[in-house]
């Protein structure tokens, strides 16, 4: 996806599974994004950030916090049981309007997330 170029289309997996309802039988496609923040704080920022973006356009992705400082956002629209127009939209939405504050060596090894950071690249 040239255009979501931090974004991956996968299939939904299993390893946070909701404990709100059962695992679909077949695994929808979708599109997620995962990232390290600098701390815990930083990491549920983030979230009450893309949080809100959904909230706004009435749009909700399963967002996840692992291992304290692990963000992981995945996007499908559920009803469907796949990624169509709104899910595309929330993600470029999310990448425009929420800046991370990404681990220095995680955002070292990810070079091409530097411009969804809030701390600015330094010059060279």
């Amino acid at each position: 996806m040239s255009n979501l170029p931090l974004w991956e289309v996968g299939k939904v997996g299993s390893a946070v599974a909701s404990p709100s309802s059962s695992p679909p039988t077949t695994s929808p496609v979708c599109i997620s994004r995962t990232f390290t923040c600098k701390n815990f704080p930083s990491a549920l920022s983030c979230l009450n950030l893309v949080g809100a973006i959904c909230e706004n356009l009435s749009h909700h992705a399963d967002l996840h916090l692992v291992s304290y400082r692990d963000v992981v956002l995945v996007i499908y629209t559920h009803s469907v049981g796949g990624v169509t127009e709104n899910d595309l939209e929330l993600a470029r939405a999310i990448d425009e309007e929420v800046k991370v504050n990404y681990s220095p060596k995680w955002l070292k090894e990810h070079p091409e997330a530097s411009y969804t950071s809030a701390v600015p690249k330094p010059k060279e």
